[in-house]
């Protein structure tokens, strides 16, 4: 099975699962597959009108900073093990 996998974990400053949810529809509209979200437990779910196919929960890591803002972006190299996919296309938010 094919699918889309995000990854979104919101910072003090960005709303990337907004971003996610958008990226998700438009993944779903065109390319016609399963989406799922990598997040965290700190994103509030209930805030966005969108169901993902799966919402997979992992430990974030905000100690990465860049250009002195929190930046968690260390967890891609788990998008083979986090994925529900045989085949999986990976988008960063």
């Amino acid at each position: 099975m094919r699918g889309v996998l995000l990854f979104a974990f919101n910072s003090p400053t960005v709303d990337y699962f907004k971003m996610a949810v958008y990226t998700a529809k438009r993944a779903n509209k065109y390319l016609n597959l399963p989406v799922s979200v990598v997040t965290d437990k700190n994103t509030d779910l209930s805030n966005y009108d969108y169901e993902f196919d799966n919402v997979i929960i992992t430990q974030s890591d905000p100690s990465n900073t860049k250009e002195k803002n929190i930046w968690i972006n260390k967890g891609r190299y788990q998008a083979y093990e986090l994925s529900p996919y045989d085949e999986t296309l990976l988008i960063d938010t």
